[in-house]
């Protein structure tokens, strides 16, 4: 009882014995709901006996009872306040690994209403004192002739601090490609650093043509050795020019990533300098859930692996599938993220979940009632992964929609950071048609589609007062301003690919 006297003396406004004990503020209101419940059944008895004790529930008013009954419900109450509390430090199973929440833009939504916006929001939990998931890797580097001078340099120096990052728990393939495959060094657990070092300076030199396919075949085979669906299986490509050798089309490559995915692997891609194919590199990496990157100067590219690594380490779940059932409701669309919508049922999957991360599904609904009245079950959606300790998690929640035929009710209950992220994810629509306009050389088009997403999307920012809904607004705005700039100012070949990658790192949230 210490802690709660303590706490209750501190915020009680009357410094009597009771109160002392159970003046309870509204700061602590939220742990007491139990012993509020039961102070208000112990008032029906009325204070009718002798030898009364007055009990103050928060600071107004108070109720009396007999002291032995009173003994009775402080007992009760304690052993209620103290399991609350228990469930409250120890979680379920599944929210150790990932937080989980399933919330709508509008709420309360009008009567007359026709669209409203589901975010399924998953984010990792810190990596605190948790042991982190072996990682299986495989690099898939370009070693072509026009990998030449600093960029080989970058190449080796990159894959050479991915060595010395790696542990002994950790498994690593190396592949370089030039006219053909080779398997450097083959899937193996990390032990002498200093010899795949030197494996790495002596094999990775620019000659050649890019047997792209084939490099990366062979980075999925040598991943699928160790593999296993707890370890963080990883294929990372850096390329810097066009796949011409072998299979080279970006349906072709797009086929492979979905091979990877089947497997269980994802593919990063790297993209170095203004040669390589972003439409393949991103449709590789899409099929599988991984990262893709622009990186047009060499010098940035052991950052890049830095940042890829970081990400694989910090992993708290994985194979993670979404399930959203509809009732009173049919989807529209996903917006950003795609996955497969079968009658009221949508269901998407993620590969991984990183720590102190967020990651999330966005799906615009319309509801079916005729008789909109009340509150509403909207949709039952059910959450699956692995955790790093080899669990298998199932969370469920469950999303309500109340109707009402007042706008300013409405406008009170909107979730700021939901319908935020709707607007960025509808603005990074433009990016798709900027890159359109720019392949038939209307740069002007270009400029201008973006120009009016940026405008769409800065004219909504001074209706929100969530300050981090603002923030992303806000630098939503900026981005799309500065590339409005680029599509008539800077290199076509440049913008183009700068505006892939930013597309792709939106729609997956990277």
């Amino acid at each position: 009882m210490g802690y709660f006297s303590k706490r209750v003396k501190q915020n009680s406004r009357e410094d009597t014995p009771s109160s002392r004990l159970f003046a309870i503020s509204q700061r602590d209101k939220f742990k007491f709901t139990i012993f509020y419940n039961l102070i208000d059944l112990v008032d029906t008895y009325k204070p009718t006996w002798g030898d009364n004790i007055s009990v103050f529930k928060s600071t107004q008013g108070k109720t009396q009872m007999k002291r032995s009954t009173y003994l009775k419900a402080l007992a009760a109450g304690t052993l209620c306040i103290a399991g609350y509390v228990a469930a409250e430090i120890k979680p379920v199973a599944s929210e150790t690994a990932v937080s989980i929440t399933a919330q709508l833009a509008y709420p309360i939504m009008l009567k007359s209403a026709e669209e409203n916006y589901l975010k399924i929001s998953l984010t990792g939990k810190a990596l605190v004192e948790r042991k982190r998931s072996p990682l299986n890797v495989a690099l898939v580097i370009d070693r072509s002739g026009s990998m030449s001078g600093e960029k080989i340099q970058q190449a080796r120096a990159a894959a050479e601090l991915v060595v010395d990052m790696l542990a002994p728990q950790d498994m690593i393939a190396i592949i370089g490609y030039d006219s053909q495959a080779e398997v450097i060094v083959p899937a193996t657990k990390i032990s002498d650093k200093a010899a795949l070092k030197g494996k790495i300076r002596r094999a990775i030199h620019p000659d050649g043509n890019t047997a792209l396919f084939a490099g990366v075949s062979k980075g999925i085979r040598e991943t699928q050795k160790f593999f296993d669906k707890n370890n963080v299986n990883r294929v990372i490509l850096l390329s810097d020019g066009q796949a011409n050798i072998g299979p080279s089309s970006t349906s072709e490559l797009g086929e492979l990533g979905k091979t990877a995915a089947k497997k269980g692997i994802t593919v990063s891609t790297i993209g170095l300098g203004l040669g390589y194919n972003e439409d393949l590199m991103t449709a590789l990496a899409n099929y599988s859930d991984g990262n893709h990157v622009f990186v047009e100067h060499a010098d940035k590219l052991t950052a890049v692996f830095q940042r890829e690594f970081d990400d694989a380490m910090s992993v708290v779940a994985q194979n993670v599938r979404i399930n959203i059932a509809l009732k009173n409701a049919k989807p529209l669309r996903l917006l950003g993220r795609e996955g497969d919508i079968r009658g009221n049922r949508v269901e998407v999957g993620l590969k991984q979940i990183y720590a102190e991360r967020e990651k999330y599904v966005l799906l615009a609904i319309a509801p079916t009632l005729e008789q909109r009245q009340g509150e509403q079950v909207i949709a039952d959606v059910s959450v699956s992964y692995d955790t790093e300790n080899r669990e298998a998690i199932t969370a469920k929640r469950q999303v309500k929609l109340l109707y009402s035929d007042s706008q300013e009710t409405v406008n009170k209950a909107i979730n700021e950071d939901v319908l935020a992220d709707y607007y960025i994810q509808k603005s990074n629509a433009a990016n798709e048609m900027a890159i359109k306009a720019l392949d038939k050389g209307d740069t002007a088009s270009a400029n201008r589609i973006l120009k009016a997403a940026a405008d769409e999307v800065a004219g909504k920012i001074s209706k929100f007062s969530s300050a981090p809904a603002r923030a992303v607004m806000t630098k939503q705005t900026e981005s799309l301003n500065d590339f409005a700039e680029q599509a008539v100012e800077a290199p076509e070949v440049q913008v183009r690919k700068s505006l892939k990658a930013y597309s792709y790192k939106t729609k997956k949230q990277q």
